[in-house]
C-alpha cells in the first residue's frame, strides 16, 4: 500500500496498491495546471488522454514512469516538466498534443518510446539530457516546429533515424562524446565507422562510395533513396543486411567486393533502376569483382530487374542462386 498525498478523489483515480494514477477525471472547475500528488509511482496508460481540462501538469519526483498514451491528444497542454525520477517515457505518451511547446526533460530520464512526442506541431525545441539511452521509432515525427535536434552522448539505441530525413529539421547533431554513433556527411555510422546504419532518403548524391572502414551495411540502410545511381562498396565489407537497397528505384550499379560473405533477405527488392524513363532496358547491375560495367537487360526474378555479375565462387553467385536472380558469370 502506497502513501499518497491528499488529493481530490473526484478529480483522479489512483490505485493505492501500485501507486499508479489510473485516470484523470477532470474537476468541476477548469484548472490550468494539474498537480499530481506525491506518492504516485506511475502515470498509467491513457490516464489523461483526450482531456481538454488543463494546460500544464506538475509531476512529483516519486513518479518513475509515464505509460503509453498517458497524455495522448491533450490539445490544451502547453508545457510539461519531466523530473529525473522518471526513467521511461513510453510509446505515444504525448502524441497529438498539438499545442505542447515547452518540454523540459531532466537528467535521469533514460528512454523515450516510439511516437512519444509525435505530431506535437508547436514544439520548437527539445533539449535531451545526457542520461537518455534510447530514442524510439518516430519519437518526434511530424513535429514541424523543430529546427534542430541534438542526440546526446548517452544514446546507445537510436531507432528514430528518420530524424535525419525530416525536411523542416535543418540541423541534426550527435554529441561529440557519444560512444555509439557518429555522422559523416549526413550518413549515420557506428562510432568506429564499421557499421553503416542509415543513408538519408533525401540525400541527393548520385554516386556514393562506402568508406573502407565499413564491415556491415545495416537493415534498410539505403532503402527508398530516389537519387542514388551508383553505390560502390570497398573491399572489407563482409555483410549486407536485409533490404539494404530496397526501393532505390534509380539505382543502376552496385559494386560488391569479394570480401562480402553474407547477404540478407531481399537486399535489392524494388531496386530496378526504373526511375529513368529514357532507359530502354532499365535494370540493375551488381558486380562482385573488378571489370567494366556494362548495361544489361531487364530480368525477372524475386527482385525484378536485378542482374548479378560475378564469379561462380562468390557470395553474389550464391545470393543469385538462392533468390532466383539472373546471373552472368565474369571471367
Amino acid at each position: 500500500m502506497y502513501e499518497i498525498e491528499n488529493y481530490d478523489h473526484n478529480c483522479m483515480t489512483i490505485d493505492h496498491n501500485t501507486g499508479i494514477l489510473v485516470k484523470f477525471k477532470g474537476s468541476r472547475h477548469r484548472k490550468p495546471v494539474v498537480k499530481i500528488p506525491r506518492g504516485v509511482t506511475a502515470i498509467g496508460p491513457r490516464a489523461f488522454a483526450n482531456s481538454h481540462r488543463f494546460t500544464g501538469v506538475i509531476i512529483p519526483e516519486t513518479v518513475t514512469s509515464i505509460k503509453s498514451a498517458a497524455f495522448r491528444n491533450c490539445p490544451y497542454l502547453t508545457r510539461i516538466k519531466i523530473p529525473g525520477s522518471v526513467k521511461y517515457i513510453k510509446e505515444k505518451a504525448f502524441e497529438l498534443c498539438e499545442n505542447l511547446r515547452d518540454v523540459t526533460i531532466e537528467e535521469g530520464v533514460q528512454s523515450i518510446g516510439d511516437l512519444a512526442f509525435s505530431e506535437c506541431g508547436s514544439l520548437t525545441a527539445v533539449d535531451l539530457p545526457d542520461s537518455i539511452e534510447y530514442i524510439g521509432m518516430e519519437a518526434f515525427s511530424a513535429c514541424k516546429g523543430l529546427r534542430s535536434f541534438r542526440i546526446p552522448k548517452g544514446v546507445c539505441d537510436l531507432k528514430d533515424t528518420r530524424l535525419l530525413d525530416v525536411p523542416w529539421i535543418e540541423r541534426v547533431e550527435i554529441d561529440e562524446d557519444n560512444a555509439s554513433y557518429v555522422l559523416r556527411d549526413g550518413v549515420l555510422f557506428s562510432r568506429d565507422l564499421s557499421y553503416l546504419l542509415y543513408y538519408p532518403k533525401r540525400k541527393q548524391d548520385e554516386v556514393y562510395t562506402v568508406p573502407g572502414t565499413v564491415r556491415t551495411i545495416g537493415r534498410f540502410a539505403f532503402a527508398s533513396n530516389k537519387y542514388l545511381r551508383e553505390v560502390i562498396l570497398e573491399d572489407g565489407v563482409t555483410r549486407i543486411m536485409e533490404g539494404a537497397f530496397e526501393n532505390c528505384t534509380y539505382l543502376t550499379f552496385v559494386t560488391i567486393p569479394p570480401s562480402v560473405t553474407d547477404m540478407g533477405y531481399m537486399v535489392f527488392l524494388g531496386a530496378v533502376g526504373a526511375g529513368n524513363k529514357n532507359w530502354r532496358y532499365p535494370g540493375l547491375d551488381i558486380y562482385d569483382s573488378i571489370g567494366k560495367i556494362i548495361r544489361t537487360l531487364n530480368s525477372i526474378g524475386t527482385e525484378e530487374g536485378v542482374v548479378i555479375r560475378g564469379r561462380k565462387d562468390s557470395t553474389a553467385y550464391e545470393y543469385a542462386e538462392k533468390n532466383g536472380l539472373y546471373f552472368i558469370e565474369m571471367q
